[in-house]
């Protein structure tokens, strides 16, 4: 239990947000007010005082709270924040597992297969490194939070984002590659024109595959990502409620 329970638990029933923003916020003052408070005890100072001058520190007026909300919170936010967080949850889940089954239906058999990566351009080794790269945040991140459960709050969510940012820069490797061989193929097609049709289906079968990988390796980051963010939230609700209940 925190020595600023009381604080932080007035604290929280003045923010007027949703979780988990509640919990994150909640979470950055307590962390901010141990640390100032481990200054003053430093200095000197004895643990009632450290404590009591650290509160005085961060107590807040009713419009400083109310400028904390609105920057934590967009008009959206605010309305999708009367909608029940199980309900939203619920649906959360039920589309992540809509996105993937058509994920799988559409290329996870062409991607069991070296047919696929043999009509890929050149392009798909890059989106390849960066999928490997997902998979290591995925499993570092993964290891960090359900296995080792070494964590302070507020280094909960770094890094977590680099892996929905590799998965979108997979999809922008593979629309450079579909437009950058697109350009490639018209002028080989208007040098040679005998040959321009063949040039283009070679093109087609190329580029078609590449974004095949491409857009799978965005949707398993996306995922993935998902499931990372959902379990941060959970850790910061609990983290939040430890403090103050």
């Amino acid at each position: 239990m925190s020595r600023f329970r009381e604080f932080l638990k007035e604290t929280s029933a003045k923010l007027d947000l949703p979780q988990p923003e509640k919990s994150r916020i909640l979470l950055e003052i307590a962390s901010d007010m141990e640390d100032l408070y481990e200054v003053y005890r430093e200095k000197g100072m004895d643990e009632e005082a450290a404590a009591a001058r650290t509160i005085e520190k961060f107590a807040l007026s009713d419009e400083a709270l109310a400028d904390l909300v609105s920057v934590h919170q967009s008009p959206l936010q605010r309305l999708l924040g009367r909608i029940s967080a199980q309900a939203c949850a619920r649906w959360e889940r039920i589309l992540i597992a809509l996105v993937v089954c058509f994920a799988i239906a559409t290329a996870g058999r062409s991607l069991l297969t070296t047919r696929l990566f043999d009509q890929a351009n050149a392009y798909v080794w890059p989106i390849l490194t960066l999928a490997v790269a997902i998979l290591a945040l995925a499993a570092y991140h993964a290891g960090r939070l359900y296995i080792l459960r070494r964590h302070r709050e507020r280094n909960l969510r770094r890094g977590i984002h680099w892996i929905l940012g590799l998965g979108t820069a997979s999809l922008v490797v593979g629309f450079t590659g579909f437009t950058v061989e697109l350009y490639r193929t018209v002028l080989r097609g208007v040098d040679d024109t005998s040959r321009a049709l063949v040039y283009f289906v070679g093109w087609a079968l190329g580029a078609s595959a590449t974004l095949i990988v491409s857009m799978f390796v965005a949707i398993v980051a996306a995922v993935i990502w998902f499931v990372i963010v959902d379990k941060v939230k959970r850790i910061e609700i609990a983290e939040a409620s430890w403090l103050i209940e």
